[in-house]
């Protein structure tokens, strides 16, 4: 049974229509990680790209979020999209 409001095909935008692929994130990803942290006002001391994923839409970063381990559990830092991504943006 259908969920009402929910994608019918996983991974595809309903804004955009176009593929979102989540990954972990690389060491190369972080200038732009760190950027838009600053552009959010969210803390960007002890940055580890191991902490984070990210959200991408023709291989360009769409949204990231970072999940940091403390303890036996995963905290979620932060989740973050793209400002021109966002609904209504």
């Amino acid at each position: 049974m259908e969920k009402k409001g929910y994608p019918k095909v996983i991974g595809v935008s309903d804004i955009t229509g176009k593929t979102v692929k989540v990954r972990h994130a690389i060491e190369a990803d972080m200038a732009f990680i760190e950027e838009e942290l600053k552009k959010n006002s969210i803390d960007t001391g002890k940055l580890d790209y191991g902490e984070f994923v990210v959200a991408t839409e023709d291989g360009n970063i769409v949204g990231f979020g970072r999940l940091r381990k403390t303890g036996k559990f995963y905290q979620i830092g932060c989740v973050v999209v793209v400002e021109e991504k966002r609904s209504g943006a």
